[in-house]
């Protein structure tokens, strides 16, 4: 079985967390993270989480790609590198309108947390 990797944005301390391996769900909603294989990294969040899934693929230079990341791709749909951002919809990874199967070439170019400026340019309005 292939193992699903994680990440969390803390909306609070604004930062990416990572390497937790337990998701922990209540009222419809991340309620806490944790690390329960080693007991000197135990950590715990509340509330102002915003989890994100791996895709499974890594860009270009070997790191791994996260949903919200916003990369520099060309896709099998149109040849040409745009900037997209990456987003799980109908069950699918997609980066300017391509699923996975489709990317030919990408590179990860920041995140829309922590580069909220260049995120914008891809909300609706």
């Amino acid at each position: 079985m292939e193992e699903i990797d994680f990440r969390a944005w803390d909306k609070k301390e604004k930062r990416m967390l990572y390497g937790f391996n337990c998701i922990h769900f209540g009222n419809n909603k991340v309620s806490g993270i944790f690390d329960i294989t080693n007991e000197d990294k135990v950590f715990e969040y509340h509330k102002e989480i915003e989890l994100m899934q791996s895709t499974g693929v890594l860009d270009k230079k070997g790191k791994e790609i996260f949903e919200g990341d916003i990369l520099i791709i060309k896709t099998w749909l149109n040849f040409i590198k745009t900037k997209a951002i990456v987003t799980f919809e109908r069950g699918s990874f997609l980066a300017d309108g391509a699923s996975v199967s489709n990317w030919l070439d990408t590179e990860i170019i920041g995140n829309k947390f922590e580069n909220p400026e260049m995120a914008k340019e891809f909300e609706d309005g």
